[in-house]
Parts: structure tokens; sequence; C-alpha cells
């Protein structure tokens, strides 16, 4: 019979690399409000175009989600984004019909969308526009 810590240990070994390739952002501590504002004004800074967009074709493992800009706050006046993954903080947009707010860096062929810790209030002051009444964020169904 095998001890349950071999059989504890063989099971944790055959899940690490997967682990592995999970995201991780730790913050240390609840931000102050100062901290959460220098942080969405880093956000919007640092991102290369800033969309409005509907999951038009889901990504899946060799390609890209093509995405449908409603909005276009900063960035290329364009009509679709191919949004990949490029990083295993990179949101993976996996359902169509998602309706979301994309900070995206990378392009002009292939764009990326990395998770952010920012606070969404005040990215959404940045840009003049309250996601929560504009574009709301809406999951799409999974392919």
């Amino acid at each position: 019979m095998i001890k349950p810590f071999v059989l504890s240990l063989a099971v944790g070994l055959a899940l690490a690399p997967g682990l592995a390739e999970a995201c991780s952002m730790v913050g240390p501590r609840n931000p102050s409000l100062a901290e959460q504002r220098r942080s969405a004004e880093t956000t919007v800074d640092w991102a290369v175009a800033i969309i409005d967009g509907e999951v038009v074709r889901p990504f899946d493992e060799t390609t890209p989600a093509l995405v449908r800009a409603v909005r276009v706050f900063k960035g290329p006046q364009q009509e679709f984004f191919e949004v990949g993954e490029q990083t295993s903080c990179d949101l993976v947009l996996d359902a169509a019909g998602t309706r979301i707010r994309l900070f995206l860096i990378g392009g002009p062929d292939v764009w990326y969308a990395p998770a952010t810790l920012s606070n969404p209030i005040y990215e959404d002051e940045l840009l003049g526009s309250d996601r929560t009444e504009d574009w709301p964020f809406q999951w799409g169904e999974a392919q």
C-alpha cells in the first residue's frame, strides 16, 4: 500500500508544472487612495491602446482573440484588435460575447492585455468614462 505522504507528494509533483505557470501578483498591504490613484495613472500611461470591446472570436491555443472595439480611448482608431496571450498574467479572452474594457500593450498586429492591480474607479475617472454605465462587463459564452 502506498503511504499517504508518498501519494500526495506524487500528485503534487504531477500538478506542479501547471501551477508554476500561474500568474502571481501580490500586494503587501491595501494601498492608500493616493497609491491607488498613482497606480491607475501608471496603467493608463503604459497602455499602448485602451478600448471598450467585445470578443467576436475567442482565443484558442493557436489563434488570438478578435475583439471589436466599440470605443477607443487611446491608440490606433481601428475596428478590430487581435488579442493574444504572452504571459500567464495576460487576460485570456476565451468566451465570445465578453464585453470588457481592455488596457493593451504590444501591437500593431497582436496585442496583449496584462492583468493589473489598478483601481478601475480611478482608471475610469482618468478616461472620463464610467465603465459600469458606459460599457458594463459581461461574460460571454465559452467555446
